[in-house]
């Protein structure tokens, strides 16, 4: 392993910790200086959209998501986060297209979180029906925390959506 690629892991470790410690301006700095010198660097931009996402600078976040689609375009990992920040902002029908695309991986750990954010956007679509049958998969007790436009974060039950899909609700 070359000693450029020993540093950009130690830095982004580091930058990982910074993250941790709620440090994300400092994580930011860190990942910039990594994508100087590795410019293909997945993990990097990966670690920098997540910072700069806490920062609330959402748009440079999407950027950087868009970058790890086009460096790793197989991995659902950026699809799936891309869906989420984007069913904050509102932009719904591009969340789904992320949200389908995820469930195309096959990949199982995902498989309920996707579900569940598929309801989401889906209700906030008027898509009630879709919304119903996407509910009813996920497993009895399943709850997740969700931000949107309307909610401003909170966190919804398997039941409660289903309720929301049978009634036209939005979220």
């Amino acid at each position: 392993m070359s000693a450029s690629r020993i540093d950009a892991d130690k830095a982004l470790a580091k930058a990982w910790q910074l993250s941790k410690d709620e440090r994300f301006e400092e994580a930011v700095e860190l990942c910039d200086e990594v994508i100087a010198h590795h410019e293909d660097c997945y993990d990097a931009y990966s670690e920098r959209s997540c910072n700069l996402h806490s920062l609330g600078r959402v748009t440079e976040a999407l950027r950087d998501l868009e970058k790890l689609i086009e460096l790793r375009p197989s991995s659902p990992t950026a699809y799936f986060r891309r869906a989420r920040w984007r069913i904050e902002r509102g932009e719904y029908e591009l969340a789904l297209k992320d949200l389908y695309h995820v469930l195309e991986f096959k990949v199982e750990y995902f498989d309920e979180s996707v579900r569940f954010h598929l309801v989401v956007a889906l209700l906030n679509t008027q898509r009630g029906d879709d919304a119903k049958r996407e509910s009813e998969m996920l497993s009895p007790g399943f709850k997740e925390f969700v931000s949107t436009p309307s909610t401003l974060g909170k966190t919804f039950s398997r039941e409660e959506l289903i309720l929301l899909a049978q009634h036209g609700g939005k979220i």
